[in-house]
């Protein structure tokens, strides 16, 4: 019999491995999840058709069932607001919520980069009440820039602005996504996007993996298409950002979390863009774990029930290049998938993980968020993984009412 209650907020394929690994440990696993048949629902014991959003909705559902954590993973926003419902209710959480406010808030957290001399974009805050001030605000950053909602996830919101005529219109559209009517604008910063996943574990941090991020040329929202593991930055490189890592789990006071940081690489240079607390999404716990063995959902649940975490990465499943194919799609309806069981048994592709399903709505190129899934594909190095990469995309298709293929190839 399971006598204890977790609530998980989010339902999508992360949170899933999530639910499997209480279920393993004998809880009673809850969801919360406004859609109707998110991934998780399948594995979940109960589920609640609620925003990760609504602080109201989420305390009401955890004093319902007496649940002993609230938590999730692969979500920036819902953080705060599980720490902000832990506390309220006497419940432990793995960071407090002024941490969860600085690692959540994109103008905190950049506020605290700067203070503590860690390398980022220059950048400059506007609330909404001073948009009429934008020229004069952001007046001494250099073009391209960057213009994010302090408080979106998912890359939502996010658009990139080569020239000053355009920047009016995306501020405005950057308004419209954030909760607390506040954005960022930053100077864009070329180089290599890497992506950092680490444990922090009694204040000492851990990398557990580095991988490579790839985007899209377009020019006003660049989106990841590809990731790689290994990098292909120096050793120098790495241990810079070891380094620096260490420095910001100091910086903000983390003591025992998963933490998960966006840099970029220019010549000898380390630049943080981003961080949190939290394991990264878009079917990275599966990534992590098949390229350097290491199980990191499995990891952070020992975290939250203080048992212990050992960080071995000696289970290694692949040792030549591992990488993830992000899925887009046209706006449309899916009727069906085809082709992905021939590409799979001929070696094209590893796996494939769908974020939308037969029947869902293919909403475009707007953010990460937009994905339809991610194909893993194991290659003997980069040049072979594009070449299995663009061999998939011409043969695996995702067809509408209409007959047409919605792939963006």
């Amino acid at each position: 019999m399971k006598t204890q209650n977790v609530l998980i907020l989010g339902g999508g394929s992360d949170q899933k491995l999530l639910v499997e690994e209480f279920n393993q440990r004998g809880f009673q696993t809850i969801i919360i999840d406004y859609y109707e048949n998110p991934p998780a629902k399948e594995v979940a014991d109960l589920h609640y058709m609620e925003s990760t959003y609504d602080e109201n909705a989420i305390k009401k559902i955890a004093k319902k069932h007496n649940v002993s954590l609230i938590t999730t993973i692969s979500t920036d926003q819902p953080i705060l607001i599980a720490s902000k419902v832990s506390a309220e209710l006497g419940l432990p959480f793995y960071i407090t919520e002024d941490q969860a406010l600085s690692l959540t808030n994109k103008s905190v957290m950049k506020d605290l980069l700067s203070t503590n001399s860690i390398p980022t974009a220059q950048y400059r805050s506007i609330e909404y009440h001073n948009i009429d001030n934008y020229a004069d605000i952001t007046k001494e950053l250099k073009y391209p820039l960057i213009v994010k909602p302090v408080d979106s996830s998912g890359s939502r919101g996010i658009n990139k602005v080569s020239k000053e005529t355009d920047l009016l219109p995306n501020l405005q559209k950057a308004f419209t996504i954030s909760q607390t009517k506040q954005i960022i604008v930053e100077e864009f910063i070329e180089g290599i996007e890497v992506s950092v996943d680490c444990m922090v574990l009694n204040s000492i941090n851990k990398v557990i993996m580095i991988s490579d991020n790839y985007k899209t040329g377009n020019s006003q929202i660049p989106l990841i298409y590809k990731s790689l593991y290994p990098t292909v930055v120096s050793q120098v490189i790495r241990e810079k950002i070891e380094n620096i890592c260490q420095k910001l789990a100091d910086i903000y006071h983390l003591t025992n979390a998963p933490m998960f940081v966006q840099m970029i690489v220019r010549n000898e240079e380390v630049f943080v863009i981003e961080l949190s607390a939290r394991i990264a999404g878009g079917s990275k716990p599966l990534f992590i774990r098949n390229a350097v063995g290491f199980n990191i959902v499995s990891a952070f649940v020992n975290l939250l029930l203080n048992e212990t975490v050992k960080l071995d990465n000696s289970n290694r499943e692949y040792n030549g290049v591992l990488g993830l194919g992000y899925l887009y799609g046209e706006k449309g309806i899916i009727k069906k998938y085809l082709n992905q069981k021939e590409l799979k048994e001929e070696g094209i592709i590893d796996k494939i993980i769908f974020y939308r399903f037969v029947g869902d709505m293919s909403v475009g190129m707007k953010d990460t968020s937009c994905r339809i899934g991610t194909v893993f594909i194991k290659a003997s190095d980069y040049n072979e993984f594009d070449t299995k990469f663009d061999l998939f995309k011409k043969r695996f298709l995702v067809i509408n009412e209409d007959g047409q293929n919605l792939l963006v190839s």
